[in-house]
C-alpha cells in the first residue's frame, strides 16, 4: 500500500497484508483528496476509525498541518504509531473507541477543518458518531464531514436512514448539516455533508 498522491506520493504504508481490515481503496483515497485538495493547505484533519492512518497521513501529504487519528483495534493502532512516526506527522494518535475516547481531542482545544468517518461496513451509527463530533465542537463553521460506507442497494436502507444515505435529512436540519455530494466507487460510495 502506498500513499497516492502530494508531496508523500508513492511512499510506503506499513500494512498488514493479512489483515481482514478494508483499508480505504486508492481510487477513493485520491478522489477524496482531489476534492478537498484546496481547502487542505494548512488544514487540521480528523481520521475517525483510522486503521493504520492511511486517509490521515493522504491529508497529510496534501498540505494538512495536523492530523487526529482515532482507532480502537491494538494491532492497527501499533501500525498507525509506526506510520506517524515514519513521516513525522504533527498528530494526536488516540486509541480507544470513538464513544469513549473521542473527548480527548477536545480536551485538547482541537477544532477541525476536515472529519473524515471510515467504520467498518457493518457499522450503522453514523447519526450517533457525528452527534458526538458536534457536540464536541470538533467540527468548524463550513467544516466538511466525509462518511465512507458501503454503498446503499436498491430499495435499500442502512441504519434506519431514508435511501441509505448515512446521514437523514431531519438530522441535517437539526444540526446544521446540508449534504452536498456523494460520490460512488463500486461497491463504495463517499458522502460530503458541509456545517454550516
Amino acid at each position: 500500500m502506498k500513499i497516492v498522491s502530494g508531496k508523500l506520493a508513492n511512499q510506503p504504508i506499513i500494512f498488514n497484508k493479512k489483515s481482514s481490515v478494508r483499508p480505504t481503496g486508492a481510487i477513493v483515497r485520491k478522489s477524496l483528496m482531489g476534492t478537498l485538495k484546496n481547502d487542505l493547505s494548512q488544514a487540521f484533519f480528523l481520521d475517525l476509525f483510522a486503521g493504520t492512518g492511511m486517509v490521515g497521513m493522504e491529508a497529510y501529504s496534501n498540505g494538512a498541518s495536523y492530523v487526529g487519528f482515532l482507532e480502537k483495534d491494538f494491532n492497527l493502532h501499533r501500525l498507525l504509531l509506526r506510520n506517524v512516526e515514519k513521516y513525522t506527522i504533527p498528530s494526536l494518535i488516540v486509541k480507544g473507541d470513538y464513544g469513549a475516547k473521542m473527548k480527548f481531542f477536545a480536551k485538547k482545544a482541537l477544532i477541525f477543518d476536515f472529519v473524515f468517518i471510515d467504520p467498518p461496513y457493518s457499522f450503522t451509527d453514523y447519526e450517533k458518531v457525528t452527534t458526538l463530533v458536534l457536540k464536541l465542537a470538533l467540527l468548524k463553521k463550513g467544516g466538511l464531514i466525509v462518511i465512507e460506507k458501503k454503498k446503499a442497494t436498491r430499495g435499500g436502507t442502512r441504519g434506519g436512514t431514508r435511501g441509505g444515505t448515512g446521514l437523514t435529512e431531519g438530522f441535517q436540519a437539526i444540526n446544521q448539516l446540508k449534504g452536498i455530494k456523494t460520490k460512488t466507487f463500486g461497491g463504495t460510495s463517499l458522502e460530503y455533508y458541509r456545517k454550516y
